[in-house]
């Protein structure tokens, strides 16, 4: 069987289940299902930072998930979008945000001199961080790259739980479907017509002309399904219609270069095996990473700007 047919056959079987699980019985099982994806999600990431052993590696997806369902459980005492509700709910932006502020800014510059600190034939600042590896680097640089992904994978995880409840399972299943309509489109348009490597040093097989259809399809999924379905139902304004349409399919490719780093640095070519045809959990949901709590944040604004 090829595997485009593994992942068509894949994503056919677990999508509708997905969507069961989410809003069946009235969204009751939500907790449980987004407590296992962040355990699990943990569990693939502690693989590719070489957390290894049983006991680190139950310990590392452990906190996580005792961390989702503290926040969640902060959150559940009140069900109306107050200020100080909001002010909860953007707790996963802040999150994104310093992950990705200790991964870019202070692994890549600061940390890069002492990544490998036993080398001694040449200069670490002489190579760029996406040709370093996490076997070769220093117990401070894994510590980081730790922390900075524990906080990214929990706070996704509040995102998803606080999208789909405070905000709507509609808008859940609206960033859902751009996120990867957008990774499809790529997909697709990078084996039709795919030349131009995007980054190369990242992830050699995806495309400009890929990124391009991808981001072109998301959008217009955006579009579509933002002014015949969301605009009636919540009340966007054409404005906010024509930002998600944008910032969706961008942030889509922005997270999943950010698990391609990953990869990359890992040696790894997939986070994982769960999934025929897709790979890893991480594979499937790096494009929601940090879309998710950006349309989250920018919906609790637009609430707030109409009180």
């Amino acid at each position: 069987m090829s595997n485009l047919a593994k992942r068509l056959i894949t994503a056919g079987v677990g999508i509708p289940l997905l969507f069961l699980l989410l809003f069946a019985y009235d969204g009751e099982a939500v907790p449980a299902v987004l407590l296992v994806l962040v355990v699990l999600l943990l569990w693939e990431c502690s693989a590719l930072l070489h957390i290894n052993g049983l006991a680190r590696r139950t310990v590392y997806s452990g906190l996580g998930g005792l961390a989702f369902l503290f926040v969640v459980t902060m959150s559940q005492d009140a069900m109306v979008l107050t200020l100080d509700q909001a002010s909860r709910l953007i707790s996963p932006l802040i999150s994104v945000l310093l992950a990705w502020f200790i991964f870019w800014v202070v692994v890549s510059d600061e940390m890069r001199r002492f990544w490998i600190s036993r080398s001694k034939s040449e200069t670490p600042q002489a190579r760029p961080l996406i040709t370093l590896r996490i076997s070769e680097a220093t117990l401070t640089a894994k510590v980081f790259l730790s922390i900075g992904c524990f906080l990214m994978l929990v706070g996704f995880g509040v995102a998803l739980y606080s999208l789909q409840v405070y905000v709507g399972p509609g808008v859940l299943v609206y960033v859902l479907a751009i996120a990867w309509g957008t990774d499809t489109g790529a997909y697709f348009v990078g084996r039709a017509i795919g030349k131009r490597p995007l980054a190369q040093h990242i992830s050699p097989k995806k495309t400009i002309e890929g990124t391009i259809g991808g981001c072109f399809l998301g959008c217009l999924l955006a579009l579509i399904l933002g002014f015949s379905w969301l605009q009636p139902m919540v009340g966007w304004s054409s404005i906010f219609v024509l930002s998600m349409a944008i910032a969706i399919p961008l942030t889509a490719v922005i997270g999943d270069l950010f698990e391609s780093v990953l990869k990359r640095i890992s040696d790894a070519k997939e986070s994982g095996n769960i999934l025929p045809g897709h790979g890893g959990l991480l594979d499937r949901v790096d494009s929601l990473v940090i879309a998710v709590p950006l349309v989250l944040s920018m919906s609790i604004l637009l609430d707030y700007t109409r009180q």
